[in-house]
């Protein structure tokens, strides 16, 4: 599970691909290009959806992706 695209599709950031340097320059770029009225919504909106998450429900949603992956698991090592 990937909590990025549920936490900024509000327009709180820009995704990137983690493993590709170039992407995170373009978001980067992206971002230094707003205007100061657009860059302070992108962050309050960030803030905002933030401020509704504490470490309990990071945890909790953390537990149950690593549950998600042993169900996975045992799935696949039945099958063979």
């Amino acid at each position: 599970m990937r909590a990025a695209p549920e936490l900024i599709a509000g327009g709180g950031g820009i995704l990137f691909k983690p493993e590709d340097p170039e992407d995170m320059v373009k978001a980067i770029e992206q971002i230094c290009q707003l205007s100061d009225a657009e860059w302070r919504a992108m962050s309050e909106t960030a803030l905002g959806t933030v401020i509704n998450y504490t470490w309990e429900d990071a945890t909790n949603l953390f537990e149950a992706a690593l549950y998600t992956a042993l169900e996975r698991q045992a799935q696949l090592t039945n099958k063979t």
